[in-house]
């Protein structure tokens, strides 16, 4: 971005200070920011906001030998005049929390935080600190809830948080904690210190289980009050997106309800301004007519509420088609020229937020810690911040089923029995080259019914190197049809013609990837989750046991020996590569293990025991630090599949005993997290 565009609308607000500093009624105590009527003050003149999200702040501010790129950052926004920073003031549980367990805290963490208050009052930038995330991310809700079942609360959803007297009571420990906390550097009580503006509730927050709106509504007014029984010096906000609820809903996106309420949830006592987010994955036009309309509205509805208006986050992602620097430029000129334009006539726009701002040097792909998508951190993968431990299956078959409209529901019924088993992955195929029904009849020519409503994101494996469903031999064959002289199905890997033609089936795919974004999104918040890991993508390596598809020396060594041997065998393998894993740097995943119903003197508990051993090699590592990221067993088939049975299958609906090991592999792989 342009430096220059945030650097000149701020210098608007100072060259006409008549115009926009206008007095304001005193305040009790001159230091802190406060609300006069529909705009923000301080120090009995106006106050408008320009600056930047940072959630990171704490995170990076934990390790002192990168507390530079904290410092580097304010440096660079006060050179530019920004003069609010929004960050998050929580990570509960995980790798690297502030709060480990209810009551439970990190010292160091809580110094992490201490530094970036005292940096940010040095700087001149005042700080939103958020209180708990919605999200994942960080540990969010989630996390709390996961606590009061850890201490026997029966709960089953999220949207708990809102309601369960255990988990209230967490969250208002919480806060006590964090508001009265003394910072080592400043030896001021946070809820005592100026620099810090605002107190956020919750980063923002849905309650999909109640879509009335009045869970939402009683959690708000009962922790506005809490706070607010404990500092009366600072401002109060909630966290919200800015949706409506029902009655209003037509302004939502799409018409959506999410369970909260812009009117009902400012005009609680103790909120003191209202927020809106705005990062729209839009094309350029409908996102400016987009913001344009969503801002108008909810200035008009401050008007009403006689509250200041804050744009909390806007943006543009790199990742919008089309998208240049010039462009998000232009985007940041629009949205700053509406707050400025309303500010100017006395509205209530009090300034805005972009997201977000890196310190030089951050990876931005473990920057993303809020996005949806798994990256790597090092040998782990990782997912909103927190590692990410694989537990899953495979189940090649999926699109296949998928593109009878009859047969769907064994899909859907696959979904449904590993979400209740708590696994998180499914690895399939993404390929049908040739035969009966092919996804790819001949290079470049698709069978559409195979691509139709195939917004399941998965592992996705892009061709077979056997001759499954094709496999490399129908490429080579394709190839030899249009006049190449090719004598061996390795000729894949060389021959530019071949090769040309697995290109292009891969930019099919992922532009229909793209197209079915939406869908992902919807698939993540409901726990199944993308990660894309084709052809390396991911760069993760992946092993395969006791399985037909591996060479013949292994498969003869584990299904003509002892089970003894077997297991030796196996936990060698493993180990192995979990060395060679740690060299490389890489996490690694066993993408294939079973056993198979033809082995001799197989048995469930056999099965059970292989995979509990298996299991046992994953969650060992993984405890330990180590690169092991988990596991697929090999394959899941619905009832009345037995047709795609090939000896290792497992059916949920009759193996409890093998169910009740894959649950366990999941409850204790998620306490990692």
């Amino acid at each position: 971005m342009n430096n220059s565009i945030i650097l000149i609308f701020v210098a608007i607000l100072i060259i006409f200070p008549n115009e926009f500093s206008k007095p304001t009624r005193a305040f009790s105590n001159n230091n802190f920011v406060y609300t006069d009527g529909t705009h923000f003050a301080l120090n009995g003149k106006s106050l408008y906001i320009n600056g930047f999200n940072a959630y990171w702040l704490m995170y990076i501010a934990y390790d002192p030998s990168t507390r530079i790129k904290v410092t580097n950052t304010f440096q660079q926004a006060s050179k530019y005049k920004m003069n609010v920073a929004r960050t998050w003031a929580f990570s509960h549980g995980g790798s690297r929390p502030l709060q480990s367990a209810p009551g439970v805290y990190n010292e160091q963490m809580f110094q992490g935080l201490d530094f970036v208050i005292s940096e940010a009052k040095k700087y001149g930038i005042h700080l939103i600190m958020s209180l708990v995330n919605n999200w994942d991310a960080f540990g969010g809700k989630k996390q709390y809830v996961e606590w009061a079942v850890q201490r026997g609360q029966k709960l089953t959803s999220d949207d708990d948080f809102f309601t369960n007297p255990m988990v209230k009571g967490f969250y208002k420990n919480n806060v006590k904690v964090v508001l009265t906390r003394v910072n080592t550097i400043t030896k001021v009580a946070y809820k005592d210190d100026p620099t810090i503006l605002s107190w956020e509730l919750i980063n923002e927050p849905r309650c999909p289980s109640d879509l009335s709106g009045k869970t939402f509504q009683n959690w708000v007014l009962e922790m506005a009050g809490y706070l607010k029984s404990i500092d009366s010096n600072h401002l109060l906000e909630i966290g919200l997106e800015g949706f409506y609820g029902n009655d209003m809903r037509q302004y939502n996106p799409n018409s959506y309800i999410f369970g909260t309420n812009f009117i009902s949830n400012n005009q609680v006592q103790g909120i003191d301004f209202t927020t809106i987010h705005m990062l729209p994955g839009l094309t350029q036009e409908a996102q400016d007519k987009w913001a344009s309309q969503w801002i108008q509205v909810h200035i008009d509805d401050s008007k009403m509420l006689k509250k200041p208006l804050l744009i909390a986050e806007f943006g543009k992602s790199t990742k919008t088609p089309g998208y240049t620097v010039a462009k998000r430029d232009n985007y940041f000129e629009k949205i700053y020229g509406t707050i400025f334009n309303c500010a100017k006539s006395g509205g209530p726009c009090g300034g805005g937020l972009f997201w977000q701002v890196l310190g030089q040097g951050i990876n931005p792909i473990k920057a993303s810690l809020d996005s949806n998508f798994v990256y790597i951190d090092g040998t782990h993968f990782a997912l909103e911040g927190k590692p990410f431990y694989l537990n899953g299956f495979n189940s090649y078959w999926l699109m296949y089923m998928a593109s009878d409209p009859s047969t769907r529901n064994k899909v859907t019924n696959i979904f449904q029995q590993a979400s209740k088993y708590k696994m998180n992955v499914a690895r399939t195929w993404a390929f049908a080259d040739g035969g009966s029904r092919p996804l790819q009849s001949a290079p470049g020519v698709y069978n559409e019914q195979m691509f139709q409503n195939y917004g399941i994101h998965l592992i996705l494996s892009l061709v077979d190197n056997f001759e499954a469903f094709g496999g490399k031999k129908q490429y080579v064959e394709w190839a030899v049809q249009k006049g190449q002289k090719l004598t061996s199905d390795d000729d894949f890997f060389t021959n530019p013609m071949v090769k040309k033609f697995y290109k292009n089936y891969i930019k099919i795919q992922i532009i229909s990837w793209r197209l079915d974004l939406k869908d992902f999104m919807g698939m993540t918040r409901n726990n199944i989750t993308l990660i894309i890991s084709i052809m390396g993508l991911i760069l993760s390596p992946t092993i395969k046991l006791e399985k037909l598809i591996l060479p013949q020396f292994i498969f003869t060594l584990i299904n003509g020996s002892t089970p003894e041997a077997q297991d030796n065998w196996a936990s060698q393998w493993i180990q192995a590569h979990i060395d060679d894993s740690k060299l490389l740097k890489k996490p690694i995943l066993i993408g294939e293990f079973g056993k198979s119903s033809n082995t001799t003197g197989y048995n469930i508990k056999k099965r059970d025991n292989y995979f509990g051993k298996i299991y046992g090699n994953i969650f060992n590592c993984a405890k330990n630090g180590g690169p092991c990221g988990g596991g697929l067993f090999w394959q899941l088939l619905d009832q009345g599949m037995e047709n795609y049975g090939d000896g290792y299958e497992v059916v949920l609906q009759i193996s409890p005993s093998t169910d009740r090991v894959i649950l366990l592999q999941s409850l204790r792989l998620s306490k990692l997290s």
